[in-house]
């Protein structure tokens, strides 16, 4: 098999995430802060094409409680997931790995359907 060094670009991010993901696994002096699923973060570039609305609603529909921590800083992100119905359930003023303030928000199933996407 021959190598060629060529410029990363948007399709080598997954393959790449991997790499590292794995390495961080099998390396006992570099600890995992995250899990995988804690991991998942989008390109830029993707941004408001629909796809996180996508995975929200897949996992919606499968749970009755959803909850997650966001930076307060992502204005983008505190505003999509409380259009989505989270609501702020606490914050803390950065005592995380990141050391970043960071809001909690959770999302209840309600009783009747609501679209509060209006």
């Amino acid at each position: 098999m021959t190598w060629q060094m060529v410029p990363a670009d948007r399709d080598h991010a997954p393959p790449l995430a991997a790499i590292l993901s794995d390495w961080i696994d099998e390396t006992d002096r570099m600890p995992r802060l995250h899990s995988r699923a804690d991991d998942l973060a989008f390109v830029t570039g993707l941004v408001s094409t629909g796809r996180a609305l996508t995975l929200l609603d897949e996992a919606k529909r499968h749970h009755d409680r959803l909850g997650l921590w966001v930076f307060e800083a992502n204005s983008r992100a505190v505003k999509f997931y409380r259009r989505e119905g989270f609501v702020e359930d606490g914050r803390t003023p950065g005592n995380n790995a990141e050391q970043l303030p960071d809001i909690r928000l959770v999302w209840l199933k309600s009783e009747e359907p609501a679209d509060v996407r209006a």
